[in-house]
């Protein structure tokens, strides 16, 4: 079963936020506020990193454990939240 994972911006200016494991491994910009949804299927992991100016900042490592199982760490500037 293949769930969404949301990224939501909270800072005021667009993102980029680099995405391992899902996504194509390709990175993604946010605007401002704004959120970005992609599939992370159960028994799957990966990360989403915070690029600032090129350079890498916050990361979220994500773990997927079966039904309604997930495990995330997330920053103070970046929301991951699954739906």
């Amino acid at each position: 079963m293949a769930h969404t994972t949301t990224i939501h911006n909270k800072s005021n200016h667009e993102q980029e936020f680099e995405i391992h494991g899902y996504n194509g491994n390709r990175n993604q910009k946010v605007s401002a506020n704004g959120d970005f949804k992609f599939q992370t299927p159960d028994g799957t992991s990966g990360a989403v990193i915070t690029l600032h100016e090129g350079h890498e900042g916050e990361q979220v490592e994500i773990t997927k454990h079966g039904y309604m199982g997930m495990s995330c760490h997330a920053s103070r500037y970046t929301k991951v939240h699954r739906s």
